[in-house]
């Protein structure tokens, strides 16, 4: 049987989600198909469902006074020891674009495992928009597409030639989307 690490990408102060709320949802719909291990950075929702749980640690990166800084700016830099686990499975899902680093890094992880990866945004607009949407002035807008939208486009494009794995994205409810094989551009 196939194993699936689902790997909820989402600020762990954050009690709310709609990326975790349907990243978990498409990982219960896929446990009657295949084993599916979901890794959240929001820890176990009140009822865990059907799929196998694994626990997260997440951190900020040492060095600097995260306490001093809002949760706004404070999300983009939380990471986890998910990309530790990525080997082993036959498939890794990603879902949220948010923290950017993060998802980043996962999918780096995967690739360099040899592991296919599949992309659930559940928020590419946002990403693909934010400095727009936050309305955010060139100096934002800049550190916005260093931190945010370089990082998840990075991941939705992969690196051609360092796996044998092409990564998809999914913005739908069709998680199981995904393909090995050359990666050939895009």
């Amino acid at each position: 049987m196939i194993r699936v690490l689902s790997a909820i990408v989402v600020p762990p102060h954050m009690s709310v989600s709609g990326g975790a709320r349907a990243g978990e949802a498409l990982s219960a719909a896929l446990c009657t198909h295949c084993r599916v291990d979901v890794a959240s950075m929001m820890g176990s929702p009140e009822d865990p469902g059907p799929c196998g749980r694994l626990p997260v640690r997440t951190y900020l990166p040492p060095g600097l006074p995260w306490s001093r800084l809002p949760n706004r700016y404070r999300s983009l830099f939380y990471r986890s020891d998910i990309p530790g686990r990525v080997a082993g499975y036959d498939l890794v899902h990603l879902h949220n674009p948010m923290p950017a680093l993060e998802m980043a890094r996962i999918a780096r992880a995967a690739r360099a495992a040899g592991v296919p990866y599949v992309i659930s945004t559940h928020g590419f607009n946002e990403v693909a928009n934010g400095g727009s949407i936050y309305g955010f002035g060139p100096v934002r807008r800049a550190v916005w597409r260093g931190l945010v939208y370089a990082p998840v486009a990075a991941a939705v494009r992969g690196r051609p030639g360092s796996s044998p794995c092409r990564p998809r994205i999914s913005t739908s409810c069709a998680p199981w989307v995904f393909a090995t094989g050359p990666s050939r551009g895009r």
